[in-house]
């Protein structure tokens, strides 16, 4: 009975949450003679107009192009997405196996979500400007690359791994290196990207080589900008709804330090001594 209020009483906080972000986002009035905003190519009295979708407008592009998201199908996902990253303190987490099958569906649900806004990114396949980052990872997202690598990568493929990692090994910056002043930490952050090193898992063909596992930095790093800003980082904003980018990855954390003992937050090459 206890169980069932505390879920409930969760289910009520996040249900409210949510509904204060798009309350705060204006319902988009449309014309029976618009487009549709669900990218059907019909007019919105012929396909969402009749069935009552409300669109809501989350941002502009610096165009002024507007996106527009519709509000049920956003309410559904986020629900989705925040009543599971709350799960690990409703049930806890008695095994790295259990703590890895978590993060999987972690990411389904994150990436369901996010793919409302794919129309919206200026990200494209075969773009690599962010595998030049300096790419923070949990404890528990490394192991998932790790045992990923091992289990589909050629022996000549994790051996150029190993090489990439000890010839970049001098320029990672550690967590406990970077200045609790944000403005000086982003200024380090800068100087890293200007080295250009490339993410230890980035091959030749300019493919991530564990794209089905890449970790939540890679993963909420949608550019909503103009594309050529993150050739430079100046200028870039990424997709950040509801905050979620600093909430679950403030989550992993905490999963880590509770269940496995370790809170770093490193980048990833040097989580990879496997």
């Amino acid at each position: 009975m206890k169980k069932k209020q505390r879920q409930s009483g969760r289910s009520h906080v996040i249900r409210r949450v949510i509904d204060d972000y798009l309350r705060a986002c204006p319902v988009m009035k449309l014309s029976d003679g618009d487009a549709c905003p669900c990218s059907s190519i019909r007019r919105y009295d012929d396909c969402c107009g009749p069935k009552g979708v409300e669109y809501r407008l989350l941002w502009e592009s610096e165009s002024g192009e507007p996106a527009l998201i519709d509000s049920r199908i956003f309410r559904e996902r986020a629900t989705k997405l925040l009543m599971y990253l709350d799960r690990p303190w409703a049930r806890g987490i008695s095994s790295p196996r259990q703590g890895l099958r978590y993060l999987e569906g972690l990411y389904r649900r994150y990436d369901s979500f996010v793919a409302l806004f794919e129309s919206f990114v200026s990200c494209r396949r075969g773009c690599t400007a962010c595998c030049y980052y300096l790419v923070g990872t949990s404890f528990i997202e490394a192991e998932l690359i790790k045992r990923y690598a091992v289990r589909h990568l050629s022996q000549e493929q994790l051996d150029a791994i190993r090489v990439r990692v000890r010839e970049q090994l001098p320029h990672y910056i550690r967590e406990n290196q970077r200045p609790r002043d944000r403005q000086k930490d982003e200024e380090l952050l800068a100087a890293y990207f200007q080295k250009r090193l490339p993410c230890p898992f980035l091959s030749t063909e300019n493919d991530c080589m564990v794209y089905p596992v890449r970790p939540f930095t890679c993963r909420s790093h949608s550019a909503v900008s103009d594309p050529h800003a993150c050739e430079t980082g100046k200028g870039l904003e990424l997709l950040d709804v509801m905050g979620l980018t600093t909430s679950i990855a403030t989550a992993l954390v905490e999963l880590c330090a509770t269940y496995f003992g370790d809170e770093r937050w490193e980048h990833l090459g040097l989580w990879l001594a496997f």
